[in-house]
């Protein structure tokens, strides 16, 4: 398990060592075994640390990188239909897979810079932000 990844689920909380160790059932330097990866861990202590740190048990191995810049559903389902309605006019069927990918591809450019949508950027769409 990555040690940072803990971390920061911990201090996004903003929890203690301590305050952790208390949640799961265990002593602070055993806690910090775990946030350092020396101790290992089975499923029990897999979803105890999952309910502390309020996450499922499967966030706990996700890389930070990768939580950070993935849309959750609700937002891919806003970049789709985004991407179908800004589609040019004059597309043939032949090159629309090419036209939404490309649309895709530049939603997701802004969506990672900016740290998820803006609701300047919905609204200047037209779009319902509820799709």
């Amino acid at each position: 398990m990555a040690r940072n990844n803990l971390v920061e689920l911990r201090k996004r909380l903003n929890l203690s060592q301590s305050d952790v160790a208390e949640a799961i059932g265990t002593t602070l330097n055993n806690y910090g075994k775990i946030e350092r990866g020396t101790r290992r861990l089975n499923e029990t202590w897999i979803d105890k640390l999952a309910v502390a740190l309020q996450v499922q048990p499967h966030e706990l191995f996700v890389a930070d990188i990768v939580r950070r810049n993935l849309p959750s559903s609700k937002e891919l389902s806003r970049m789709i239909a985004r991407a179908m309605a800004e589609l040019p006019v004059g597309v043939t069927f032949e090159d629309y897979p090419e036209a939404v990918a490309s649309s895709l591809h530049a939603q997701l450019t802004q969506y990672q810079a900016a740290g998820g949508f803006r609701d300047d950027a919905d609204q200047a769409s037209g779009l319902d932000k509820d799709v």
